[in-house]
Order: C-alpha cells, then structure tokens, then sequence
C-alpha cells in the first residue's frame, strides 16, 4: 500500500507503512558497515526485545500483554488496551471502508465471479494434492537448480537457514509471514547477523517494537506523526511529516544497505510445482534487489503456498492485487527460475503444523489462504481492536482461525470469540474459505473441551443455525 491515500492518511495510520500484496513479513533493523542507521543496532521500545512470534523466539505480545483481571482473555485485555491508548477504529475505519470498496469495484472489472472461481479452484486443487505437489515440486527446483529444504518445525526452518547463509553476515529481508511465524529475524540476529526489514512499514514497525498490525500494511495502526517520531528517534532527519519525505528517509537507509549485502531473504506468494518458479509480488521494487544484488536467495514459505502450474498461479494473482491493495496488479511480479551464474537461490518450505491442520476436514481449506487480507478490511472487530490485539504474525479473521491451529498450546485459544460471526470474511474472501463456519467451530471446540454444560448446549445450537449459512451468505459482489 505503497500509493498514498490522500487525505485518509493524514491523520491515518500507514501513509508510509504499507505494501502491496506481498506477504507480511518479520520485523527486522540493524545497522553495521554501510548502513546510515545512526541509532543503536536495534531500536526497540521499552520491554521489547526483537523477538518474533515463533516458538523460536517466544511471544513479543505475550511480554507486552497488559495484566489480566480475573476472567479476562488476553485477547480482550490487549483490545481493551490498544483501545484506551487510542480506539483504532478512529484510524482504521475510513481507510477499511475505502480499501473494501475499492477492491469491489477493482475486481468488477475483470469478470470477478470467473476470476474467483477460478482462483478459489487453483487453491483447492493444491490444497487436495498438496503432497503430490511437493514431490512434483522438490524435482523441478532439481532441474532448476534451485536447493529444496523441507522445515517440519520452526527450529528446524530457523536451523535451515542459518545453516544456507553459512558466513553471510549482512542480509536483506523482505516480507514474509512464515519468516515471522517461526521468530527468524530474532533467531538470526541472536546469532550474530544483521539483518535490516527492507519493505518500508516493516521498517518501521520494527523500529516501534510492537510488530505488524495488519498482513500488508504492516505499520497501519501508525498515523505520519507518530511514524516521523519513530524515524527521528532512530536518527534519521526528517524535519516534518510529509509521506514522501518519510519513504525517502527509509529508501535512503534500504539503497545504502544494498551496496554491501551478502544474502536476501523472502517469503513467497506461490511456488510452482510443474517449473520451480517461486512467485513474488511487490510494489516498492525491494524484492527485486533482494533476489538479484546478493550472491545468495533464500525464499522461506509455507508449504501449503505451492500451486500446480502457472495457469493456477496466474488465477491466483488475479485476485491477489485486487483483493489486498485494490489495484489490478502489484508494481512488480516476479517468476524466479535458476539463478544466475555466480549466485545461489534455494528454497525452504516449512510445515510447523499445517500437516495437521491438512488432516483435519473441519480446518484443512484454511489452506488455500493467499494471505490478501480482505477478511480483515472487512471485520468490525479487527477494525475496532487493531491487528495489534491478536497477539499472532496473523490477525484478523484468518488469524482467529489460523493462530490457534498452528500454535496448540492454548496461547491463542481465545481468538476464534475475537468475532461478531456476521460472516463479512467468508464473503469477501477469494477464495472460499468458510471462515466464519471455522471460528463456529473452533468456539464450539473450546467450549466442549473447557465450557459448562449451559455452554456446550449452546454452542450445538448455534451450529445447527448456522449449519445452512454459508450457502445461503448474499455475494459480496
């Protein structure tokens, strides 16, 4: 969300902290040799430490979370939190509704009912075959010669990595949610690294402390005040708070840390079986130093992001840009194949739980997620609380029913009642997800394994009301 909003961001959060459609990533800042960061390595608020979601890393928000009051979820007591300090809605809900109805009519143009179907039929497939397609892939990155690493937990995708960047000290990173599910910039430069966010609210929002609010417009919740604030204390001159005087503040730090780098890290938006191309999109032209300046390319995904072939990758990216920043394309698309002479590219592809969540027929479609964040545009609760309230790299809709999947210790248990169940998300998704019949479920759950009878009696009924709900949901369209 690079292109300023007019006058929605004034006063608004992310006028210079967002990107296009690409995935949200880890937060990162180091300076070193070359870098024009005249603030200390890592700039963190107080109580931060820099470390990410992972289990790796532990919980950032599970430091920060405001003490709990008997009988208060920490959902609820982090909402009530972001909300004393400043209701996010008074920030969130103009730029939302604008963002919601530009996607409308964004995606009207281009036959949406055809397009989503055929996005919605791309994802399933791969979904339905995700094993067969992973075979399919390991030997096509072979022929490429791009490395395959499989990653079956967070230590071991952190290991990976540490492993292929070998002695490679100054890495360039750009967004990717995988990256910071499994705390890979915090593991990284615990060993020694330095690792600068490259995506200009990544940037920023690492400065804060605080992580990503939202999936891709990291630094929403942050109005151009708060965010000139944030760049001065880290030294940089910016003298007011001007858009484009503040992106220029973090591209002047981005382009001067590109003339020395060893390795770039990114996440992926699609891998694809049948070429080993790995798919990324972007806006502030980042990735493309990222995956060409450096002698080495490391792309960290989820394993549920690979895709049959490029018809499938193409339907995806139809809705993708259009969906998650309103526009019909990203600024840039990339098809990474073999890596040029001299470079190395590898790949690794993390499980960390979706193999279970692929066994389970209730929760496996949550799979096809292509992480546009139109569930999240579209929540009055995300919009009332902020992203910040969810305590997971995935907030929103989709981090309701993702974050407690992936993490079974009970810490984000609490998410799926983060709804009001109006069914927004499941409507605007595009790609099918049944979103607000999984949080029905995930509730029903929590209460069968913890709530009274009264509860349990309740939750059953509920789901034979909303049993018929999806099919009968009016099209967002």
């Amino acid at each position: 969300m690079l292109r300023i909003r007019g006058d929605l961001h004034r006063e608004g959060a992310g006028g210079v902290g967002g990107d296009g459609a690409g995935e949200a990533g880890g937060r990162g800042l180091a300076g070193g040799a070359g870098a024009r960061l005249r603030g200390p390595v890592l700039s963190r608020a107080p109580g931060g430490d820099g470390a990410g979601h992972g289990p790796v890393a532990g919980n950032l928000d599970a430091r920060r979370a405001p003490r709990q009051g008997a009988g208060v979820s920490p959902f609820r007591a982090r909402a009530r939190a972001e909300i004393e300090a400043g209701p996010p809605a008074a920030t969130l809900s103009p730029i939302l509704r604008k963002l919601v109805a530009d996607s409308r009519d964004q995606l009207s143009t281009a036959s949406p009912s055809d397009a989503r179907a055929r996005a919605q039929a791309a994802r399933a497939y791969a979904v339905d075959h995700l094993d067969e397609l992973q075979e399919q892939l390991k030997e096509s990155c072979a022929r490429q010669g791009i490395g395959y690493h499989r990653a079956a937990t967070a230590e071991e995708a952190v290991a990976l990595v540490t492993q292929l960047l070998g002695d490679a000290r100054r890495i360039a990173k750009s967004k990717s949610m995988v990256a910071e599910e499994v705390g890979l910039t915090h593991a990284l430069r615990v060993r020694g690294k330095e690792v600068l966010e490259t995506d200009i609210g990544e940037y920023i929002v690492d400065i804060e402390g605080r992580g990503p609010s939202h999936i891709t417009a990291p630094a929403l919740h942050l109005n151009r005040a708060r965010i000139r604030e944030l760049l001065a204390g880290a030294g940089e001159d910016v003298p007011d708070d001007d858009p484009v005087r503040l992106s220029r503040a973090v591209r002047d730090v981005v382009a001067e840390f590109f003339g020395e780098v060893d390795a770039g890290i990114t996440g992926a938006n699609a891998v694809i079986a049948n070429s080993g191309r790995i798919v990324i999109v972007e806006n502030e032209g980042n990735v493309s130093l990222g995956v060409s300046r450096p002698r080495l390319h490391i792309a960290i995904t989820g394993m549920e992001k690979v895709v049959a072939d490029e018809e499938a990758a193409l339907a995806v990216l139809q809705v993708l840009a259009p969906s998650a920043t309103a526009q019909p394309l990203t600024a840039y698309t990339h098809f990474l194949g073999a890596p040029d002479e001299g470079q190395e590219r590898h790949l690794v592809v993390v499980d960390n739980g979706r193999s279970e969540i692929l066994a389970d027929e209730r929760y496996r479609d949550v799979l096809r997620c292509i992480r546009c964040g139109a569930c999240m545009n579209a929540c009055p609760v995300y919009t009332a609380a902020g992203g910040l309230s969810y305590g997971s790299p995935y907030m929103g809709p989709i981090g309701a029913v993702v974050s407690p999947l992936l993490w079974r210790d009970g810490r984000h248990a609490d998410l799926p009642s983060a709804s009001s169940l109006c069914g927004r998300c499941s409507e605007v998704c595009p790609v099918g997800i049944p979103l607000h019949r999984m949080l029905l479920d995930l509730r029903a759950g929590e209460a069968e394994n913890g709530g009274s009878r009264v509860e349990k009696v309740a939750w059953k009924s509920w789901a034979a009301a909303f049993a018929g709900r999806q099919g009968r949901a009016a099209s967002w369209l």
